[in-house]
């Protein structure tokens, strides 16, 4: 419930901003809905500030995202200067903190 109130307000937002086509997508797709059925490794990262998606919700899919084969979560800070919805503000960090996540993993295959 409290999740679905938050994407009627997004889709408000992006309606009012002429993104209708997004608003059909973010409602025809949930990740929720095939989270059991995803097996690879996930990053999942959140902002502290994030206007649009709270970094309370990773927790949830998190949770939903059983049979994956690893999970990373990173959460970007004010601290940081990428607090916010796309972690706006520090780039570099955020675009470092990717391509480390995918050498780790990359690493990992070459060890299977």
């Amino acid at each position: 419930t409290g999740g679905n109130e938050r994407l009627t307000k997004i889709a408000g937002w992006l309606i009012a901003h002429k993104c209708r086509t997004i608003v059909n997508l973010i409602f025809r797709y949930q990740m929720m809905d095939i989270a059991d059925r995803v097996t690879q490794d996930i990053l999942i990262v959140g902002a502290n500030r994030d206007h649009f998606i709270p970094y309370t919700m990773a927790g949830r899919e998190i949770s939903a995202l059983k049979n994956v084969r690893s999970l990373t979560f990173r959460l970007f800070t004010d601290k940081e200067d990428a607090c916010n919805h796309c972690n706006c503000g520090n780039v570099k960090l955020v675009f470092d903190t990717f391509m480390d996540w995918i050498m780790q993993i990359k690493q990992g295959d070459r060890r299977d």
